[in-house]
């Protein structure tokens, strides 16, 4: 008796998954009919196949880097409207879009009065870390003082500290925005603990790798 291709399919997919290749089946009788249509070679047909798999595979990486950096996906530079506001350096912005300043372990200010999209910018370089293989985390620096502060309590501090010396590339939002005496350290206010924080994680993150910082400046804007 002859084998149909959905019988012939069926047989492949525990080999595939054995081999942790079961994203083949979303393409393979597209590109079965394709190869039979275009006369392709056996090696051209494998070669197909396995080019939708890492194509597939880098999508899920991406997925995942953006996901893991918490950042909203709908700021991106394509999204950004630089009409909005002149005053910005679009060749400039477009330069650290490409990543360079995280490969030469350097660092971003990105200052302006409130509302000139200093957030959306600082999203949008964190989408592009993550398009170009980087991990990243987009945090907000007050959220992420109050989160080491807790680890106080349960004796995590060190493993929250070094979820923000981790990633590729730290952007902390709204740096210096609201007054960080606010976050109590054991009894104390603020003070030089939690300052301290601050300071640690960036000199830290600054010796091995990238971080970019959004500040408001209400006298001018600096990009």
């Amino acid at each position: 008796m002859e084998m149909t291709r959905h019988d012939m399919t069926h047989q492949l997919i525990p080999f595939l998954k054995r081999l942790r290749l079961s994203g083949i089946l979303q393409t393979l009788q597209a590109r079965n009919q394709q190869a039979i249509d275009g006369r392709w070679t056996y090696v051209e047909f494998l070669a197909r196949l396995l080019e939708d798999e890492v194509e597939r595979r880098a999508q899920k990486q991406l997925a995942l880097r953006i996901r893991r950096a918490a950042i909203n996906t709908t700021k991106t530079l394509e999204g950004f409207d630089f009409n909005f506001n002149p005053s910005i350096n679009r060749q400039q912005v477009l330069d650290l879009a490409s990543c360079t300043y995280i490969r030469q372990k350097r660092n971003v200010l990105i200052c302006g009065p409130t509302g000139v999209g200093k957030t959306h910018l600082a999203q949008a370089l964190t989408h592009e870390a993550c398009r170009q293989g980087y991990s990243a985390l987009f945090v907000n620096t007050y959220r992420m003082l109050q989160h080491i502060n807790g680890g106080r309590a349960d004796g995590t501090l060190e493993r929250r500290f070094q979820t923000y010396l981790r990633p590729d590339l730290l952007v902390l939002d709204d740096f210096g925005l609201k007054p960080l005496h606010l976050i109590r350290c054991a009894s104390v206010a603020y003070g030089p603990r939690c300052s301290g924080w601050v300071v640690e994680i960036c000199e830290l993150h600054t010796d091995l790798k990238s971080s970019v910082a959004s500040v408001c400046q209400r006298l001018r804007n600096v990009y």
